[in-house]
């Protein structure tokens, strides 16, 4: 079984109109290695919430910035470990590349809870 997850950050303030162009250290400034991002002001929710076997896990309110620690006690320890539980067997977490869901406090909670995740 595997588990799909993924979070979004939905703004209630427009963007601050102002265009960041970011890319790869090295590439060259052409158009193909540009990445434009937008800058939001503040006032915003972010949600998080997942996807598994016909089924979907609650919608997980983030207060504030998530942080490692956050992610293990608000998702993992009170989402993903129940949802392990309640099917009985190991199933692979895919999650984003943000940077707390890759500390290395997860990846030991992950080690020790049994917890496997897509590289």
């Amino acid at each position: 079984l595997v588990l799909f997850t993924d979070d979004t950050s939905i703004c209630f303030q427009p963007d601050s109109r102002r265009l960041r162009v970011w890319r790869k250290q090295g590439a060259q400034a052409s158009l193909c290695a540009v990445q434009e991002v937008h800058a939001y002001r503040d006032g915003g929710i972010m949600v998080w919430t997942g996807i598994i076997h016909g089924l979907r896990t609650p919608l997980v309110h983030v207060e504030g910035n998530i942080t490692s620690q956050r992610y293990i006690t608000d998702i993992l320890q009170t989402v993903v470990q129940p949802y392990q539980h309640a099917f009985g067997e190991t199933f692979l977490l895919i999650d984003d590349n943000a940077h707390a869901y890759h500390a290395r406090v997860v990846d030991l909670y992950c080690q020790q809870a049994s917890i496997e995740r897509m590289n």
